[in-house]
């Protein structure tokens, strides 16, 4: 469950376009590990999954299967300011590697990561986040970086994000309605493993053409980045400019990892 919270969000400093990842001074987003096993350097070289936060949670309820049915151990918390506060009981207590006594009176927090099991990652490297907590509204496009940031900061080698969209997004009257699965990567070309997964590349008219262009709407309110994807047809713009869709979730995250060099792949469920 969500608890209300007193602490007010504070959206960091603007920096020079011209800044990179290794003179970003400000740690906004933050990794406590639950062991010292755990550290962020043993990340290096690994692949990260990570959910976003997206219509009907398909996302996050890909991580909990995955993690469910690997026994996978929590390895850490992550946070950040623009985190809504996000508390329960232990998700996968009783559950493989979760069945312990002291995983059992741990409590789920807003984000976390896990890895191991015996799910088939023998050698240890696949890392899965699990992100509970929302965003606070403004604040979705500076999340995503600051995510970017810390993923290219402790060497994971690539990163695959789990989301999903409406079927609404698609233009034509064939794309509406059912299920389908999709992806697009930050080189732009098909991921060999999606298309052998029966993976399609996501079509170009749903594809925001913004998508991996230059930076310049990148100045544009972050609010355009945090609405509900049923709100997205609803987005007012100032009159002397022309009304443009705003990004639904998963092109923020995937539009920063491009931006700072982390190879990404998102895989999208369209579903009604």
């Amino acid at each position: 469950m969500c608890v209300g919270s007193t602490r007010r969000y504070t959206p960091a400093p603007e920096e020079p376009k011209t800044a990179s990842v290794a003179n970003h001074t400000t740690a906004r987003m933050e990794y406590h590990p639950s062991s010292s096993s755990a550290s962020s350097s043993s990340f290096a070289g690994k692949t990260l999954v990570i959910p976003v936060v997206s219509h009907g949670n398909v996302g996050q309820l890909a991580s909990d299967l995955m993690v469910n049915t690997s026994g996978a151990a929590r390895l850490g918390c992550l946070d950040h300011p623009a985190l809504l506060p996000c508390v329960g009981c232990g998700a996968f207590s009783g559950v493989g590697a979760a069945s312990s006594s002291t995983a059992e009176r741990q409590l789920a927090l807003g984000m976390e990561l896990y890895g191991g099991g015996d799910g088939g990652d023998d050698d240890g490297s696949l890392v899965v986040a699990q992100q509970r907590a929302e965003v606070v509204a403004g604040a979705q496009r500076e999340f995503a970086r600051d995510t970017a940031r810390w993923i290219a900061d402790v060497g994971f080698a690539e990163v695959f994000i789990m989301a999903s969209m409406p079927s609404t997004a698609g233009v034509a009257p064939e794309q509406i309605g059912g299920t389908r699965f999709r992806h697009v990567t930050t080189s732009g070309s098909p991921d060999p493993r999606c298309e052998k997964a029966g993976l399609a590349i996501i079509e170009s008219d749903i594809t925001p053409a913004s998508l991996f262009a230059g930076e310049d709407d990148d100045n544009e309110d972050d609010e355009k980045m945090n609405v509900d994807e049923e709100d997205a047809v609803a987005t007012t713009t100032p009159a002397n400019k022309p009304s443009t869709p705003p990004l639904l979730p998963p092109w923020s995250l995937l539009r920063a990892c491009k931006a700072i060099g982390v190879k990404a792949t998102c895989v999208v469920a369209i579903c009604s």
